[in-house]
């Protein structure tokens, strides 16, 4: 059997890490890049004695995956790429360097925060009910955050109840202005059909292979579908998992993205170029042969094979 399109990879079992089911959640998991994946938890019998894990899924069971302490935190985050964790809890938000053990950075904001995110390798967001601040890390202590840009993200939204088959739309828009000597890109839309899909499942998650030109849709009950991003038209659907998807970050390597299950499975999705190739291109045709022309006669050329009509 050829190798499929799509492959799936349980990288590591968050409850092989000391993580209880009932606190496999959203609010509680945090992926900040394929390997980095950071979780906020506490022991059954012992509630008060909340930690902080922070684990590399490079080498999920190594010497990289660290557990501490955690006090009165209301989120956590990990950096993408540098040993460093950062915390936050009402009005405050503060960055630890794991390797030295230390704090390194710390912000007091005016609201509480609600939500944050990196941006860039050295760039902070953090938005409150109010306000959205861009915070900068810099080789000292910063004074207070300033606000440095705004930033939009688009998602889906399920409705509810959802206990018939129905299609969403899938839009793909350039956003401008248009770069001349460059293809314009119009802008395109496609329905993406939930036939046989779980009863109230939508999409909750895109994310982008660049390089082979397709976006990854995927849906909270783990169905992925496979469109060209330049007409938005679906090619391709799979089932990766018979579970609850709720976090994802995008695998440019393997074209494709790295999702946390419901059940603590920790999921590598990555496309395999060759056999989508192979699934993606119509079959080959075999070529007509027209009879041959007379020969010596005036306007008389060589014979050429013409595809069929």
């Amino acid at each position: 059997m050829g190798e499929p399109p799509v492959r799936v990879e349980v990288l590591t079992q968050l409850q092989h890490h000391g993580i209880p089911p009932e606190q496999i959640t959203y609010p509680r998991v945090t992926l900040s890049a394929p390997w980095r994946l950071c979780v906020r938890h506490s022991p059954r019998q012992d509630p008060a004695g909340a930690r902080v894990t922070l684990l590399n899924l490079r080498e999920p069971h190594g010497p990289a995956t660290h557990s501490w302490p955690l006090h009165q935190a209301q989120g956590a985050l990990a950096h993408p790429s540098q040993p460093l964790l950062a915390l936050r809890a009402g009005r405050v938000a503060q960055v630890f360097d794991v390797a030295q053990r230390c704090l390194r950075w710390q912000w007091t904001f005016a609201h509480p925060l609600e939500f944050w995110v990196w941006l860039e390798p050295e760039m902070l967001a953090l938005v409150t009910e109010e306000e959205f601040h861009v915070v900068e890390l810099g080789p000292h202590q910063p004074g207070n955050a300033a606000l440095l840009s705004a930033r939009a993200s688009l998602a889906f939204k399920g409705a509810q109840p959802g206990d018939f088959p129905s299609a969403v739309q899938f839009h793909v828009v350039e956003l401008g202005p248009h770069q001349p000597g460059n293809a314009a890109l119009l802008s395109a839309r496609a329905s993406l059909a939930f036939k046989g899909a779980q009863p109230g499942d939508f999409p909750s998650a895109v994310q982008f292979a660049p390089r082979l030109g397709l976006a990854l849709v995927l849906t909270k009950h783990a169905l992925l579908f496979l469109a060209d991003v330049e007409t938005a038209q679906p090619l391709h659907r799979v089932q990766l998992a018979w579970d609850i998807v709720f976090a994802t970050v995008p695998d440019p390597p393997r074209h494709g993205l790295v999702g946390v299950c419901r059940s603590g499975k920790v999921l590598s999705v990555s496309l395999c170029p060759d056999p989508l190739l192979q699934l993606l291109s119509p079959p080959c045709q075999p070529l007509s042969h027209p009879a041959p022309a007379a020969a010596g006669g005036a306007g008389a050329g060589p014979v050429q094979s013409q595809p069929p009509s």
